[in-house]
């Protein structure tokens, strides 16, 4: 793809320019962006003496403490296909409809206590 990017930029006399460069740039402010935010999260959640905090549809679906805080988020039906799912006993866990097949129960992937 960048060849063909270049070839154009060339024959419009425009300098040479790095697609992947690029992407990498931006996969990494990316990154660098969305690891502020769950830090601002568990910041939050600390402030209010929460236990922790849910949230979704970025990066990826995860389990972890931050910090002495319960970090969960359920990543997106879209791109991952995860979910989180509470149990009746209050444990969380993220499932994945990609690994499920029909009539075989989920398997836990990393479980959580509710507080």
């Amino acid at each position: 793809m960048n060849r063909f990017v270049n070839f154009f930029r060339r024959l419009f006399g425009v300098p040479y320019w790095s697609l992947s460069q690029w992407a990498k740039l931006k996969v990494k402010n990316a990154v660098n962006y969305i690891g502020a935010f769950e830090t601002a999260l568990v910041a939050e959640a600390r402030r209010h003496d929460a236990d922790g905090v849910i949230c979704g549809h970025i990066h990826y679906a995860t389990i972890r403490d931050e910090q002495g805080i319960r970090y969960m988020n359920c990543g997106d039906w879209v791109e991952s296909c995860t979910a989180l799912a509470e149990h009746d006993d209050g444990r969380f866990e993220i499932i994945s409809w990609t690994d499920l097949e029909p009539g075989v129960a989920p398997i836990p992937q990393v479980a959580a206590r509710a507080a």
